[in-house]
Formats: C-alpha cells, structure tokens, sequence
C-alpha cells in the first residue's frame, strides 16, 4: 500500500515523505503524488496508537482525537482509511472509530508535572529530583526552541505601563524596560528579585495583561532584540511524530506536558494568589534558562484570545524603540453564571 504527501497536515509526517517518496499513486486517497510504502510509517503509528487504550464510558474516537487535537490527516475520511490500515493487526483498539483516552502510561507521566509541582511548593524547594523532569520528557523545550531574528517582520514586542499619579504623558523609553534587581517582585517565571522582561505580541494583549481599566492612561512600548533570540515556544503545539523525540508516544507525552506547563504560565496573577504557587513555573523558566539555550520562553495569553506573551530571561537583550500613549475608552465585562 503506497501512502502519499497530501494525505497528512503533520509536518514531521509530510517532510519525512519528501526526503524518503518518489512519485507514485496513493492507494488511501487516490491521488498522484509523492508516496511511499505505508509500512516505513507503520512504527511511528504503532507508538501513536499504543498511547491510548479503549473507554467507552468518556473516550473520544480515535480519528477524532487525531484530528482535532493533534491535526495529523488532511481530511478526517482520509484519516480513518489510514488508521483502520495500521490498526488492522491490534489487539486492544479494533477502528478509528473506538472510544479512546490516553494509556495508563501516559497519564502516569504526564502527572509527574504536578508531583514535581507539589514537590517544589510543599517539599523541596531548592533542590528536587531531576529524573521526574526527565522523565516527562525534557526533550519538548529543545523541539519548541524557535530562532527569532532581529529584523523578523511578522513578530513584536511590546510592554504596557499603565499611568500613575496622574500623570498625562507617557512613559519613556528607558523607563519602559524590567524593573531593577533590588526592586523585581516575584512573577510567574521570575523568582523575587531576579528581573526578566514580560512583553506581548501585540498591543491589545499587552493591555489586557497590566489589567488597564476604564480611562486609564496606559504607556505602550515597541521593543526590538539587540541580536536574534532562541525562545522556547510553548504556544504552538509541535508533532509527536518529529524524530527528536524517542518514539511518537515519547512525542504525546513531551507535547502534553509542554501544554501543560504552557497553561500553567498562561494563568493571570490574582491578588490572593499565594506566591508559592507560582514556584514551579518560576523553576521551569529557571531550568531551561540555565539547561538549554534559550533566551526566553513564549506562551498563549489567557487574558487575550489569540495573544502570546514572551518573557525574556536577560531583560538588556531587549531595545524600547518608540513609547505610544493609550486611553481606556471601553472594557468588555461577561456575565459568568453562578
């Protein structure tokens, strides 16, 4: 059975097949195009499918899990043509159509993330047990590592500052950046009296970010890299197929916790939060600043639908161009049913 390029959206799948096809005719979707023999993908579906065990009582099908959270078919008729092909020889999950939820296997390692989370804030704060972390796949940080150049169009920076003592100008340049040693309170990455510099992708997620109110006077900043930046990118999910990863279970595993630690860095700060809550990701941020490369880490806005923010670990790799003066004339409020 030949398999072609256009039968995938994974991109770990489809460049695979570039480097490995020949032009041939796909026997899953009929088209011509570039193809191999499905069985050179029979080993990274075997680790896909072997990540799930049947539950009928709260599972999702198969080729639904497939496509809508891991986006591996072009299309979902495709997709089960596929599936059905590598499960034919399984003797736990019989289709794509079969209710699934992840193994035991994988939900005991991805749990690890709140053993090491209560660990850090009820156990050990300072020094922990490194093989919980490799043990969930510390892989995932270096797949999510994406260079950042100083000239890239199609990324910004910006931080807010929102106007005090009624001041009706705005900020400067140089009064725009991370606060000083002596003066950096704990944040959700940064420990008490470390600074690193929070800053958004745009300017609407920035607002919603320093919690501007109505009227408010808010100070915008432009910021631009002093030198191309490695970032760990924890708000695009990576493919659990790419071959940096032991096997394509070791690739859910790594993607899933990686979503997990994102939503973790995701969560705004309140004012009765507790700062012990926010160790653990202040110990990740630690962990990848001191272990990889990285000079910061991006994640989704929780906030702002659709906005990133960025925390960059060394706050001077960072340039404020141009300060903007905002005013509040509107703020959305929903209604949330008790």
């Amino acid at each position: 059975m030949r398999i072609c390029l256009d039968c995938f959206k994974d991109s770990s799948l489809k460049q695979f097949i570039i480097l490995n096809g020949e032009k041939g005719h796909c026997d899953f979707c009929g088209e011509e195009g570039t193809t191999i023999d499905a069985i050179d993908l029979s080993e990274g579906f075997e680790g896909f499918i072997n990540s799930f065990k049947i539950d009928s009582t709260r599972g999702k099908s198969l080729i639904n899990i497939a496509q809508e959270d891991w986006s591996i078919f072009s299309n979902k008729d495709v997709g089960t043509k596929i599936l059905d092909y590598f499960l034919k020889d399984s003797n736990t999950i019989p289709s794509s159509n079969s209710l699934v939820s992840y193994s035991n296997d994988v939900v005991t390692q991805i749990d690890k993330w709140n053993i090491l989370k209560d660990d850090l804030k009820a156990r050990h704060r300072f020094l922990v047990d490194m093989n919980v972390l490799n043990e969930m796949n510390k892989e995932s940080f270096s797949i999510h590592l994406q260079t950042i150049n100083m000239d890239s169009p199609d990324i910004s920076f910006y931080r807010a500052r929102i106007n005090t003592k009624g001041r009706m100008s705005s900020y400067n340049r140089n009064e725009m950046g991370a606060p000083s040693k002596g003066l950096a309170s704990a944040g959700r990455a940064n420990s008490e009296g470390i600074p690193f510099l929070y800053l958004s992708g745009n300017v609407k997620t920035t607002l919603y970010e320093v919690r501007s109110l109505f009227l408010d006077l808010v100070s915008v900043g432009l910021f631009v890299p002093k030198r191309s930046l490695s970032i760990v990118n924890f708000s695009i999910q990576e493919s659990p197929f790419d071959n940096r990863y032991y096997d394509s279970s070791q690739g859910i595993i790594g993607e899933l916790v990686a979503k997990k630690i994102s939503n973790d860095l995701s969560k705004p700060m309140r004012r009765f939060d507790s700062l012990v809550d926010y160790v653990p990701t202040q110990f990740i941020c630690e962990f990848i600043k001191y272990n990889s490369d990285a000079d910061g880490i991006c994640f989704k806005s929780s906030l702002c639908k659709e906005g990133v923010n960025y925390v960059i670990f060394e706050p001077d790799l960072m340039e404020c161009k141009e300060v903007t003066l905002y005013k509040i004339n509107s703020v959305d409020i929903s209604h949330i049913r008790s």
